[in-house]
């Protein structure tokens, strides 16, 4: 317990705050996107915009979700036939 305290007491700058400068506004590369979902359009195509712009990264994990179920339980296989 000695030794943990002497460890916080010894490296005081990586517990520490850090003080960020020039944060905001975000430069251009670290905007997030921003989107609208108009709750008024039927169900379907609510998302559209949203689901068009990220695509290949919905695909990447649904497979890789997938494969995860697949490999903790290979006995839920049937599950994922039809997706």
């Amino acid at each position: 317990m000695i030794s943990l305290l002497l460890i916080f007491l010894v490296i005081p700058g990586i517990f520490g705050e850090q003080c960020l400068t020039d944060q905001w506004p975000p430069k251009p590369e670290r905007t997030v996107p921003t989107y609208v979902v108009n709750l008024d359009n039927p169900p379907m195509e609510r998302w559209n915009q949203v689901v068009t712009a990220f695509k290949s990264e919905i695909i990447d994990i649904l497979t890789f979700f997938k494969a995860y179920i697949i490999e903790i339980s290979p006995n839920l296989k049937f599950l994922l036939i039809s997706c």
